[in-house]
């Protein structure tokens, strides 16, 4: 099945951003992939859907035992591919791999990610894609190079999916890629894909970012406040105890019209103007989003994120939170508010300023952003709050959700999707 003579004939090797090989018809024989993609299509396929990807993936193949041209690939995987990957390489490997099945359909991806986890040195996919897959059809392989710090900065690479073509490299602290998202409705990007383990190299350690500073609460005034809450949000008796019971039971809560008309067109308006300058941050591992320039805003804009970081913003959303949010909680659980009759006398003096971290942020197709484990933020308790525009009639397959993923998981607690709503949620 595998030639050594198509292996040194048709191998293409890139040097940047990392080290990549890609070897060219791959399997001599076609008869053995026509029959080995028929073994793939009746496979099940299990749905892997979160924050960094979406796409089908089967259970390992090394335990298929019953179909001969899956058995047969795992062995030759294991055995003659494995020892002229360590002989070229010069990287010890163990007679182990990881090998599974994937299906990417439309819209799919697999967003930037480096591969190391204990014991994987070598990655590796075989595409079987139809052959007139194209650049049009999106779900290339791309490779990005790093900055100064060891973070994925820019993709400098990107390798076409080609039927019966075979690409490794190096897993690396440094070896970031993707899977681009998959645009063709009508094609399917099949792959086996996986990774070939040997001995543990130490690792440095990772890079931590520095935090944004945290604001504090600012002053409002009650006429500045009339001018943008709906009303209704006022009513503690009725409206917003209601609000807290859901809260405390769901732990999160959209709230429908919360400003006035008026001033959510107004804020919609602004965000479109050509004065606000937009800037495109990252790295790619963690998020891919336009963030506004605060030092620039059109007054609407700037008014907003006031009225959003105020006093009375905290206060209003204690109350239809029952969190504390006026004391100091960082970097433990908020307590339950107080009641009214508990902040007189004395027990005023404990109250600290309360702080939050606010942008204003434009999303596009490709924008996201990424739960990692580097993320000194999500360690703290928080509540997350987020205002949407320009989402009127927003369907679910337009994507653009915030994806909750619950401490040492890896697929979702919560999906919220854009609305225009204020959405609330305890982190």
């Amino acid at each position: 099945m595998l030639s050594l003579f198509c292996i040194l004939g048709c191998a293409n090797l890139f040097s940047e951003p990392f080290l990549c090989c890609q070897l060219k018809d791959f399997i001599e024989d076609q008869s053995f992939i026509c029959n080995l993609q028929s073994e793939l299509n009746k496979l099940e396929l299990y749905k892997k859907d979160n924050d960094l990807y979406k796409f089908r993936q089967s259970s390992d193949l090394k335990n298929i035992k019953s179909k001969p041209h899956i058995k047969a690939l795992t062995t030759m995987l294991s055995t003659e591919v494995r020892l002229w990957l360590k002989d070229v390489t010069g990287i010890p490997l163990y007679d182990t791999i990881d090998l599974t099945c994937s299906k990417y359909k439309y819209t799919d991806v697999l967003l930037c990610h480096d591969d190391e986890l204990e014991g994987r040195r070598i990655a590796f996919i075989m595409y079987l894609t139809p052959d007139e897959w194209s650049t049009e059809n999106g779900g290339q392989l791309c490779l990005f190079n790093t900055d100064e710090h060891g973070q994925p900065k820019e993709i400098m690479k990107k390798l076409i999916p080609q039927r019966n073509s075979f690409v490794f490299f190096e897993v690396t602290p440094t070896s970031f890629h993707q899977v681009e998202e998959v645009l063709s409705k009508n094609k399917v990007r099949w792959s086996v894909a996986g990774w070939f383990h040997g001995p543990n190299i130490e690792r440095p350690h990772p890079y931590i970012e520095p935090v944004k500073p945290l604001s504090t609460a600012t002053d409002i005034q009650t006429e500045e406040v009339k001018k943008w809450l709906n009303v209704s949000y006022l009513d503690i008796e009725s409206a917003l105890k209601h609000i807290q019971s859901q809260f405390e039971e769901e732990s999160e809560i959209q709230l429908e019209n919360f400003f006035l008309d008026n001033k959510f067109e107004e804020i919609s308006h602004a965000l479109q103007s050509d004065s606000v300058v937009w800037t495109k941050r990252g790295p790619p591992n963690k998020r891919n989003l336009y963030v506004a320039d605060e030092g620039n805003l059109p007054k609407v804009l700037q008014d907003c994120l006031h009225f959003m970081k105020s006093e009375f913003m905290f206060y209003l959303l204690e109350h239809m939170t029952g969190l504390n949010l006026t004391e100091k909680t960082q970097g433990s659980k908020p307590k339950k508010a107080k009641s009214d009759s508990q902040l007189d006398g004395d027990t005023k003096q404990n109250i600290g300023e309360p702080s939050c971290r606010a942008e204003l942020r434009k999303w596009c197709h490709g924008s996201y952003t990424l739960a990692h484990d580097t993320d000194t933020e999500a360690h703290d308790y928080a509540l997350d709050v987020s205002i949407f525009t320009h989402c009127n009639d927003w369907k679910e397959c337009y994507g653009g959700f915030i994806s909750y993923i619950a401490n040492g998981e890896d697929e979702e607690v919560k999906s919220l999707f854009e609305t225009k709503y204020l959405v609330g949620r305890t982190l």
